[in-house]
């Protein structure tokens, strides 16, 4: 979360606040004629293109919240599937189009996968199942479609 919570600051600044900042100085500097409004239009100009040219730590950090985020889900479908009885290997299908550049995510399911599913499965974990995995779900996407 750390991760998003960082990429999401850097492309509100790349993109909205620092073209909005440069939008006031334009006009304010036509209406007041002063030195100091072009300078400071100028530096944070230069600054901007360089922070677009330089993109690369905006990048990784979506990369890396993209990377985070796939291990978490790995991991909870993972849980579940043993909560459900299943004992099914998912390192080798998830991710398979990116193999080589998630290679890591797969091999952290692989060793997590250590623990036997659950032998007996009851109404309880039917229930545990349905409202935590299933319903939960359905409320993520409906709230996300929003």
């Amino acid at each position: 979360m750390n991760y998003r919570d960082r990429w999401k600051s850097m492309q509100i600044f790349l993109l909205f606040l620092m073209p909005a900042v440069l939008l006031v100085l334009l006009p304010l500097y036509d209406y007041t004629n002063s030195l100091i409004v072009l300078l400071l239009y100028s530096v944070l100009y230069i600054i901007s293109l360089l922070m677009f040219k330089y993109r690369s730590l905006s990048r990784n950090l979506h990369i890396k919240y993209i990377e985070f985020r796939t291990l978490a889900e790995g991991l909870r479908v993972l849980f579940f599937l043993r909560l459900a009885g299943l004992h099914e290997n998912i390192e080798d299908l998830y991710a398979r189009k990116h193999k080589n550049k998630l290679r890591w995510i797969r091999e952290v399911l692989r060793s997590a996968n250590v623990f036997d599913p659950q032998p007996n499965i009851d109404e309880k974990s039917d229930k545990i199942i349905g409202k935590y995995w299933i319903q939960g779900q359905l409320k993520y996407f409906k709230e996300s479609k929003k």
